[in-house]
């Protein structure tokens, strides 16, 4: 899969602030569900519980669905939690989820891949040798040839998008509508470069499941507004609470630091900035002497602009003597070239993929200057420094080969281990709800996993679901550039997140 990795972001550095960001219909994306209402139909409970439309509790705890089915849940906990706790969790129930008849007959199962048609235009290269569709194929007939989902063969629905698009929302919806209306897909599972309400929205309404390995599957206000999401990766609350907390535990940050923010526009952003970056600042009384904001990205956008923004924004945190930018995403590749130009090297505080500057390198003084709070191994550390294989990533290689394709570049073992994640998370949960996949059923089940879920792209391939937590993310570390390989590394211990 070509992993939009260092590009999925490129749109970030070239918009102009301050855009009103609207759905086709010309309502606000991101706005809150009012309360008792959620997206795609259903309710609200008073304590932040989404039910399904037509669904109520049973006399015992359990989801009773419209269609007479049930799904029960963990410890009294109910469907679906708000994805924001990252405290450890069992090692997942016994019991099986209860949905009704055994499923049967193969499963429609849709995947997302990303181009990055752009990047030749900003000098930089993905390094991978197998294209998405190649990965997502072989991994779908590796496991058929082993017996599939619960005995049912996986067909693939596979629908392309692009970070070079102008419009990412077009690109999305026209997925959506493979998904949905063309094929009817009954899950849609892997990697998705960038987090859209839209299409969220669209995949609630079709009662779909979205089991994402994106870096960004949203904040916590989404997870209780799209009940069927889950994810490999911490919402966007507990990315902020790294990038914040994690490097004033650590030292790094102090109240004498003069801080450089750059931040974007995007709704489910600036809400989880609202609740974690932000309060953190004030209450350790912290001082940011320069802020970038841009407008949240919804395509390729205009080049020249967004490079002009990111040279004033270096000219205007050297001048208010910035010594430590905290930033997420690739904004730190063109900040940290124009700030080189410049002779200016502050300290950069970024959430993870350092380890893709091994095909993309920075001048080693800035990269020097990186310290990348990250949870995935295959994108934080260069290939030089990578841990030893886990049983669940030799899985994941294996079916990929059996299915005819062999990976080699360092972006192929990453695409990989995205979609095998999606994938093997979907297979996790089929296995308690006895091969269906009504989205409310899986959406229990993943919760139901506990700690029991092996992932191939986390710290330590570990994880933990929970009835309040639907994104599996537990550890991170951070990766600095160590001068004597001349690549970035771990240099000590995994943290839990804070």
């Amino acid at each position: 899969m070509i992993r939009a990795g260092l590009l999925a972001g490129l749109a970030l550095v070239v918009c102009a602030c301050g855009t009103t960001i609207e759905a086709a219909d010309g309502t606000p994306i991101g706005s809150i569900a009012a309360p008792g209402q959620v997206a795609g139909g259903g309710t609200v409970l008073p304590d932040g519980t989404v039910l399904p439309e037509g669904a109520t509790i049973g006399a015992d705890g359990e989801i009773i669905l419209g269609d007479g089915g049930t799904t029960t849940t963990t410890g009294g906990g109910s469907v679906p939690g708000t994805g924001t706790s990252s405290a450890p969790g069992a090692t997942g129930t016994t019991g099986p989820v209860s949905p009704g008849a055994k499923g049967t007959g193969p499963i429609k199962v849709g995947f997302l891949t990303t181009s990055v048609s752009q990047a030749a235009q900003f000098g930089v290269s993905a390094g991978n040798t197998l294209s998405g569709e190649d990965i997502i194929k072989a991994l779908a007939a590796g496991m058929n040839a082993e017996g599939g989902l619960s005995g049912r063969k996986i067909e693939p629905i596979i629908a392309s998008t692009d970070t070079g698009s102008s419009s990412w929302e077009a690109d999305f919806q026209a997925a959506c509508s493979k998904f949905t209306e063309d094929n009817k897909v009954e899950s849609v599972v892997g990697y998705d470069f960038v987090y859209l309400d839209s299409f969220e929205t669209c995949l609630t309404k079709a009662g779909i499941s979205h089991l994402t390995t994106g870096y960004d599957p949203g904040d916590s206000t989404g997870f209780q507004q799209y009940p069927y999401i889950s994810s490999i990766y911490p919402t966007f609350d507990e990315k902020w609470r790294i990038l914040i907390r994690a490097p004033y535990e650590d030292g790094t940050l102090t109240k004498e630091s003069k801080i450089g923010l750059v931040v974007d526009e995007c709704p489910a952003h600036v809400r989880a900035q609202q609740r974690e970056l932000y309060p953190f600042i004030k209450e350790k009384d912290l001082t940011v002497a320069a802020t970038m904001s841009v407008a949240c990205p919804r395509g390729s956008g205009a080049t020249a602009s967004g490079v002009s923004a990111v040279s004033n924004a270096v000219l205007s945190f050297r001048s208010r003597g910035v010594d430590q930018v905290i930033l997420d995403g690739v904004t730190l590749y063109f900040f940290a070239q124009t700030a080189e130009s410049q002779g200016y090297r502050p300290g950069y505080i970024t959430n993870g993929g350092a380890g893709l500057l091994d095909n993309n390198p920075l001048p080693e003084e800035q990269m020097k200057n990186i310290r990348s709070y990250g949870l995935d191994p295959s994108r934080d550390v260069s290939i030089k420094k990578q841990p030893p294989r886990t049983p669940i990533q030799e899985r994941c290689i294996a079916l990929v080969k059996k299915g005819g394709a062999t990976l080699s570049a360092a972006a192929d073992f990453a695409g990989a281990y995205s979609t095998c994640d999606g994938l093997f998370m979907l297979e996790a949960a089929m296995k308690r709800t006895n091969g269906t996949t009504d989205a409310a059923a899986i959406t229990a089940a993943i919760q139901q996993l506990g700690t029991s879920f092996k992932s191939t792209e986390m710290i330590g391939s570990q994880t933990s679901f929970s009835s309040g937590d639907r994104s599996g993310a537990t550890l991170f570390n951070v990766a600095t550039y160590d001068t004597a390989c001349k690549c970035f590394s771990y240099p000590g211990p995994a943290k839990r997140i804070p």
